[in-house]
């Protein structure tokens, strides 16, 4: 039994397949954004002294088609929003997004194609993204958690701390920080 894979977006909790006549034909492909570095030259010095300056957002493009009964202005204001979006090729993951650049729905209408391109931000986000409470006993002086990001690159997760005591956070063995006296928020 052949399984059905139609490709989607979910813009804003809303699915493509809900949009009459929608089809999205091509998804874009799956990718790291650039590094915005700065290149410093040094008359004499071998190289270049490279300052790694953090990630550009960048921009995705789909196809999209016609079928059947469409309703042009409900696909217009499906895509004329900005929020999170998620792609069928990445179903648990999100993506901050704006739509800047023209649609040309004229080349929609007659040749039933037409590409659409989000801009967006360089990290996506997992869309069931579990809080981890961790409790201490009074009668235990101290502990240690292990916390994995289960991503392929940095993250910058929320620490909400609470307690009295003393607590030194350590990530990847590197002590960040030590509160004394934390107290109940």
């Amino acid at each position: 039994m052949a399984v059905n894979i139609r490709p989607y977006i979910i813009i804003n909790g809303k699915s493509s397949m809900e949009v009459s006549g929608l089809i999205i034909s091509e998804l874009p492909p799956i990718t790291k954004p650039q590094m915005r570095v700065t290149a410093e030259e040094i008359d004499g010095r071998d190289g270049d002294i490279v300052t790694a300056l953090g990630f550009s957002a960048y921009d995705k493009e789909i196809e999209i088609g016609l079928a059947g009964d469409f309703d042009l202005d409900e696909i217009i204001d499906f895509f004329n929003q900005s929020g999170k979006i998620t792609f069928s090729n990445e179903p648990d993951k999100y993506y901050n997004f704006a739509q800047y650049d023209a649609i040309d729905f004229e080349k929609l209408i007659r040749f039933k194609r037409a590409e659409v391109k989000f801009h967006v931000q360089p990290f996506k986000y997992a869309l069931n993204e579990n809080v981890k409470t961790f409790n201490f006993s009074s009668s235990v002086t101290s502990g240690e958690l292990s916390i994995r990001n289960n991503g392929n690159y940095m993250s910058r997760p929320t620490i909400k701390l609470t307690g009295t005591g003393t607590v030194n956070l350590s990530i990847n063995g590197n002590q960040v920080m030590v509160i004394v006296g934390v107290s109940p928020i």
